[in-house]
């Protein structure tokens, strides 16, 4: 009997943990700008300390540590600035392990080099 009782309250306790977990936001990160890029973070808990990294032109890595609202915003380094044909991604992880990713930029008519592609075959001729 003692054994049921404490299945059922280690059950219970779990579904509680599990309906905490539910109600939590999800982890987000919006990027906003051009020169320079400013980086939002939300969802994560109040005071959470964060890892953000930055891949791009270069890598960049900071620790942030969220206000009581579980948000952040910072700006990013100026080697971060968009100009044609560049992009990068910024990922943040917080200390219980949830995550959020979001890059920006756009890499559509460029080559590989990251120099933009002639749209007029004959423009050089």
């Amino acid at each position: 009997m003692r054994l049921a009782a404490l299945v059922c309250v280690a059950g219970f306790g779990l579904g509680l943990a599990a309906a905490a977990s539910a109600a939590q936001p999800r982890p987000l990160l919006a990027l906003h700008g051009t020169s320079p890029v400013h980086l939002r973070g939300a969802g994560f808990a109040a005071h959470e300390r964060v890892t953000l990294t930055a891949n791009g032109p270069k890598l960049w890595r900071r620790v942030v540590v969220a206000d009581r609202h579980g948000t952040f915003a910072l700006e990013l380094p100026r080697v971060f600035a968009l100009g044609r044909c560049s992009s990068f991604t910024v990922s943040a992880v917080g200390a219980s392990g949830r995550r959020a990713v979001e890059g920006m930029g756009s890499t559509t008519g460029c080559s590989k080099s990251g120099m933009p592609t002639p749209t007029d075959p004959g423009a050089d001729s």
